[in-house]
């Protein structure tokens, strides 16, 4: 009796792991609870495992809600990101004149029946400096004639595509390793790397004189801060700006700017 118990309690959690690491939905769901202690502390935390980075991030304004029920006339925003325009208060000086503001995450989808009538419709997209040269699909803002009034917002719409991932691997890690009691292990197991073997994670650069933490990819990598960027690539990026441009214009924004924000490696 036992032993069955066992065994079908071991077959559960295999299943329930399965579940987790490949499809999409099930993960998305999970991974913001269980691995809430890390996610609040940032990624390179989470991925050093180093102690002396143990600092919950800041809330630098309150959270911004989207008014989805008045927003005609007068001059509409559109913010279309990610996390520096996350904690944007709408009722700062920063957004003086401006009636109403929308922002959209880039792997969010926001469906609105048309855009507001009578008004002046502004987008701004921006983008992180290593992520700058990616193309960008047409998805984030959808216009959807049968759509009543309301609007809608999609969370994760670009995972939830496809039905399974390739990404178990790091999904898991993301859900099993990223709680309180896990994130202990990584404390002990980077300490004696680094103590003992002077390791540290290979995707992470310390600098012990600034104290930082950096991205080895955004100093070493292919699209990082110093790598030589060729003729061909700067095309390829204006070329996937002109095409974003084109779209949103033929959707009818009024108009439309883009905004790259320098990887902290460029600044520091």
């Amino acid at each position: 009796m036992i032993r069955k118990t066992i065994t079908y309690t071991a077959l559960l959690l295999a299943s329930a792991l399965l579940l987790l690491g490949h499809i999409p939905f099930f993960a998305l769901q999970t991974m913001p609870i269980i691995g809430k202690y890390a996610f609040d502390r940032g990624d390179l935390y989470s991925l050093s495992g180093l102690l002396h980075f143990n600092q919950k991030k800041e809330i630098c304004a309150k959270p911004f809600v989207n008014d989805l029920t008045k927003y005609e006339n007068g001059i509409n925003l559109f913010l279309l990101g990610d996390s520096f325009f996350e904690q944007l208060e709408p009722n700062n000086n920063l957004l003086k004149g401006i009636d109403n503001v929308f922002f959209i995450k880039w792997k969010d989808q926001f469906t609105i029946n048309q855009l507001p009538k009578n008004s002046q419709n502004i987008l701004i997209i921006e983008t992180v400096e290593r992520t700058a040269t990616e193309p960008r699909n047409t998805n984030n803002i959808i216009v959807d004639y049968q759509l009543d009034k309301t609007s809608k917002i999609v969370k994760n719409f670009e995972a939830l595509q496809n039905f399974f991932t390739p990404n178990a691997e790091y999904i898991l890690q993301q859900i099993l390793f990223n709680d309180r009691i896990s994130m202990q292990f990584k404390h002990y197991k980077a300490f004696i790397n680094h103590r003992f073997f002077n390791k540290i994670e290979p995707k992470i650069i310390w600098d012990k004189q600034k104290d930082q933490l950096f991205l080895d990819e955004c100093i070493n990598g292919q699209y990082g801060s110093f790598a030589n960027i060729s003729d061909t690539s700067i095309s390829q990026i204006v070329k996937n700006y002109n095409q974003l441009t084109e779209h949103y214009k033929k959707m009818g924004f009024d108009e439309i700017y883009f905004t790259i924000i320098p990887n902290k490696e460029s600044i520091i």
